[in-house]
Parts: structure tokens; sequence; C-alpha cells
């Protein structure tokens, strides 16, 4: 599981990430920025989400907390490597890791600065 909510009206996706990270997990983050998108959609299971995720690194040291254990069994660090099987994944997370996505190998430049919100005039 993810931190995770739908983004409020005048809220940057970037400042969604670094406030559920703090309300759900009591991680402050740094350099919160969009990692990927993902149309997720199974017709059987009547399941169709459009989720964003972002990237962003915790403070050094930093050990998340579960502040919401009615939601939540905990948290933990996991790394990339040793996930669980994909069938117990968030399915957007799924299908990033099926199609051999890595956060840590994928170059962003692109995105430099990018805090995934557009205003327009």
């Amino acid at each position: 599981r993810l931190p995770q909510r739908h983004v409020p009206r005048r809220e940057s996706l970037a400042e969604c990430a670094a406030r559920e990270a703090r309300e759900e997990a009591a991680l402050r983050l740094r350099r919160v920025r969009f990692a990927s998108a993902v149309n997720a959609a199974c017709a059987a299971a009547r399941y169709h989400y459009v989720t964003v995720l972002m990237r962003a690194e915790a403070e050094p040291g930093a050990e998340p907390r579960n502040r919401e254990p009615h939601k939540n069994e905990g948290w933990q660090w996991v790394k990339w490597d040793e996930f669980p099987p994909a069938e117990q994944l968030f399915w957007p997370l799924r299908c990033l890791r099926e199609q051999g996505y890595n956060p840590f190998t994928e170059d962003f430049e692109h995105l430099k600065g990018y805090t995934g919100s557009h205003q327009l005039s």
C-alpha cells in the first residue's frame, strides 16, 4: 500500500503527495516530483482507476509510522527488488512493475521542475 488520496482542488500533485505521506506515514518528503501515471482497468473486477505516482525523498533516517491504524496494518521500507508477489501489490504499482518500470533507473530529466500542476490562464 502507498499513501494515497484523491487530489483536492487547488493542490498540486506534489503538494498532495507530501501531505498524504505526512498524514498517513508521518514522513516529511523533499524533492517530490512526477514519476508515472497508470490507467489500470479490469472489467471483471469492475475496477478502473487512473493513478498518478510521485517520487520523493524522505529525510535521511526517517522511519514511517502508522498514523491511520484503522485503515492500514503498518508501514515498512522495502527494497525495490524485494517487493511482495505481484498479486499482493496495489494494482497500478503491479502494472508498472510488470512493464519493467524501476524508479531508480528511470531518467526523469525531461520532467525536472515539474510538480504535477499546470495553471491555465
